[in-house]
């Protein structure tokens, strides 16, 4: 049998979707003919009926079968934003460092280049450093011709970043559908609670 053909069970579900399931579970015990059931039923305590239908989870998910897996489609195509996936994670260190890059290399070659030729000049002034000056202050205007270059590629990279953060966020599939998640989550929960759980307990209770 195909997978996604076969009724969920409680192994299989994820935090969010036990969660659901004990919630429906509670909400089956609370229900007055249930509990009306259970008083005229003195071989069963609703702590028995409730670890009988733990154990039968596959039994009664397999009602709501199809809402669950359009629960499931509709959770897959709205996405997690909780989860992060590793090209996502290096874009976002890659685009980090160069934001690093684009600022501090910048700023220490601007600097160095701004000793350079302060010094440079300043040896200038005496004849007798003339050789050394000179040396600064060709160094001087290399280092400033170097921050410049850095400037530059430093801009590009961060709006190449930019684009590519915006892309990837059009391409990712939009958790801005949450009525339609809501919907399939409450539409799971009340086949899961009136056609599995309900049905089961009342069997058990017979």
């Amino acid at each position: 049998m195909d997978r996604l053909n076969r009724p969920p069970q409680l192994s299989n579900l994820s935090q969010q979707d036990r969660a659901d399931f004990e919630l429906a579970l509670r909400q089956a015990l609370a229900r007055p003919e249930i509990r009306d059931a259970l008083q005229r039923n003195p071989d069963l305590c609703p702590e028995q009926l409730q670890a009988l239908a733990r154990t039968a989870t596959g039994e009664i998910a397999a009602a709501a079968a199809d809402e669950y897996l359009e629960y499931l489609r509709v959770r897959g195509a709205a996405g997690s934003p909780a989860y992060d996936s590793p090209r996502s994670i290096d874009q976002d260190w890659a685009g980090g460092l160069m934001g690093v890059l684009a600022v501090l290399v910048p700023l220490l070659t601007g600097t160095a280049a701004a000793i350079l030729l302060l010094l440079g000049y300043a040896l200038g002034l005496a004849k007798s450093q003339r050789h050394l000056a000179d040396s600064l202050l060709t160094a001087g205007w290399a280092t400033a011709v170097v921050a410049g270059i850095c400037v530059i590629g430093g801009v590009v990279g961060l709006l190449t970043t930019a684009a590519r953060r915006r892309a990837a966020q059009s391409d990712t599939p939009a958790a801005g559908r949450p009525e339609e998640l809501k919907r399939a989550r409450e539409a799971w929960r009340t086949a899961l609670l009136e056609r599995g759980l309900l049905p089961y307990l009342h069997l058990r209770l017979q």
